[in-house]
C-alpha cells in the first residue's frame, strides 16, 4: 500500500495506492485512522475508487469503523447499494455507504477510523481518494437514462430518467 501515489489521484497530487491481491484466502486491509467524529453529525461515508481492472466475481471489499481504536461494526460489503461496479475500470466511482448501513457492534457516539479489507482472489488493486464523513446532504445514486429521438428539430430535453434528442 503506498498512501502517497501520485499515479491517478482523484483530487489534489496524492491517492491511496492499494496494490492488488491474487491469492484465494488472502486478506489485504488499509487502516485510515486519526480524529474522533461524532456519529449523530454524519449520515454517510463518502469517497472515490478506481479499479485497474476488472475485479472477479470472487473479489470483494468489505468496510469497518472504529471507535477509540477498536472495531464497532460487522463489516459492509462494498455493493452497487453504494455506487460501486467492480466492472468499470480507469474511471473513478463516488461511492456513499450511508453510516446506518453499518451493523454497529456496540453503542458509540464517535468513530476515529476507517478499515478496508479485500477478500477473495483476482482483485485488481485500486486507488482510494478524497475519503469524508458528509451529513446533512442526500446521497445521490444515479438512474440509468434512456436516449430516444423524437423526430423533429429543437433543443434536447430531459423528463425524468428519459433524454430525448431532435433528429436533424
Amino acid at each position: 500500500v503506498n498512501f502517497n501515489s501520485t499515479t491517478a489521484p482523484y483530487l489534489g497530487t496524492i491517492a491511496t495506492d492499494a496494490g492488488s491481491f491474487n491469492t484465494t484466502g488472502s486478506r489485504h486491509s488499509i487502516k485510515y485512522s486519526g480524529t474522533a467524529y461524532n456519529v449523530s453529525t454524519y449520515d454517510n461515508l463518502s469517497f472515490h475508487i478506481r479499479l485497474k481492472a476488472a475485479f472477479a466475481s470472487t473479489a470483494n471489499i468489505y468496510i469497518s469503523l472504529y471507535s477509540n481504536g477498536v472495531i464497532v461494526t460487522s463489516p459492509l460489503l462494498l455493493s452497487s447499494t453504494q455506487g460501486f461496479n467492480k466492472s468499470i475500470v480507469g474511471f473513478y466511482q463516488t461511492i456513499s455507504a450511508k453510516l446506518s448501513d453499518f451493523a454497529f457492534t456496540s453503542a458509540v457516539s464517535t468513530i476515529d477510523g476507517v478499515l478496508f479489507a479485500n477478500t477473495g482472489s483476482n482483485g485488481s488493486g485500486f486507488y482510494l481518494d478524497y475519503l469524508k464523513l458528509t451529513g446533512g446532504i442526500a446521497t445521490y445514486v444515479p438512474s440509468p437514462i434512456t436516449l430516444t429521438t423524437n423526430n423533429s428539430s429543437g433543443p434536447a430535453t430531459l423528463i425524468g430518467n428519459v433524454l430525448n434528442v431532435p433528429n436533424y
